[in-house]
């Protein structure tokens, strides 16, 4: 749908019923979204979008434009302001052999029908989901509150969060309408320490695991979790941390070598909730 009528068919599609709406038309202008935004929350419909590139579930269905030969089933789940670095990200997934559970592209622009503290508490309802990555702009304050969410709401999956433009200029736009620094908002690294501050809750037994077996076919609970240490931001997102060093070995998900397995063990890392699909 062309900019100057796409907000006029999203109240149209809200009217008559329509459950869920995705948007792709990226330049509608902003007071027309305003003005469709809040037609849409009076009604039952989930608007995604606009300027995005829609929503994918690998193997069951799709609704945009999200490359289908980059995503394979599995327990990841992506929510992202940015469409090309959806597409990245659903592609490294899948070639690590995680896979995803639903990729939600929310868009780009100053106005959005769906956010981030909309999407992540669907994944939260999602018992196939076991770590969000989530990817974020210059430019609002959504990062920031959903890391306000992710604290609050004691949301219990690892969540790894990438911001697109630190060396953006204040006041200069990049890319998306909406991805733009104003006065002390917005700005990468405001969004970067509130993600890191957003600590998940301690783990439990049956949600920490340690790591893979020399095959990498089981996996065996730890037995020394409890004294693991406290959780901490890695490098790249908020991830646990459960003591002693950086994984180096190929093929293992990012985490920390467990304070209580054997030095000597082949494959013994600790993975988080995450389970890599055998």
């Amino acid at each position: 749908m062309p900019p100057p009528f796409a907000a006029d068919a999203v109240m149209e599609a809200a009217a008559a019923g329509l459950r869920l709406g995705v948007c792709v038309t990226e330049g509608i202008p902003v007071l027309d979204m305003v003005r469709a935004t809040a037609f849409v929350a009076g009604t039952a419909m989930r608007l995604i979008g606009p300027n995005c590139p829609g929503v994918m579930t690998p193997g069951q269905a799709k609704i945009g434009f999200i490359p289908n030969h980059v995503g394979r089933p599995g327990r990841v789940g992506v929510v992202a302001r940015s469409g090309t670095l959806t597409y990245e990200v659903i592609q490294g997934l899948s070639e690590a052999g995680y896979g995803e559970t639903t990729a939600v592209g929310i868009g780009g622009d100053p106005v959005l029908g769906s956010t981030f503290v909309d999407i992540l508490p669907l994944f939260a309802g999602d018992p196939a989901t076991e770590a969000v990555v989530l990817v974020g702009e210059i430019g609002g304050s959504d990062e920031e509150r959903a890391a306000q969410w992710i604290r609050s709401s004691g949301f219990d999956r690892p969540v790894i969060a990438f911001i697109s433009g630190r060396t953006a200029p204040p006041g200069k736009r990049m890319g998306h309408a909406g991805a733009i620094i104003s006065g002390t908002t917005g700005s990468a690294q405001g969004k970067i320490d509130a993600l890191s501050a957003a600590e998940p809750p301690s783990p439990t037994p049956s949600r920490t695991w340690c790591g893979w077996s020399a095959r990498g076919s089981r996996l065996k609970a730890c037995p020394a979790w409890p004294r693991s240490g406290a959780w901490a931001p890695l490098p790249g997102g908020v991830w646990p941390r459960l003591g002693g060093v950086p994984s180096a070995s190929p093929g293992t998900w990012p985490g920390r070598r467990c304070a209580g397995c054997r030095p000597d063990a082949p494959g013994r890392w600790h993975s988080g909730p995450l389970r890599r699909p055998r």
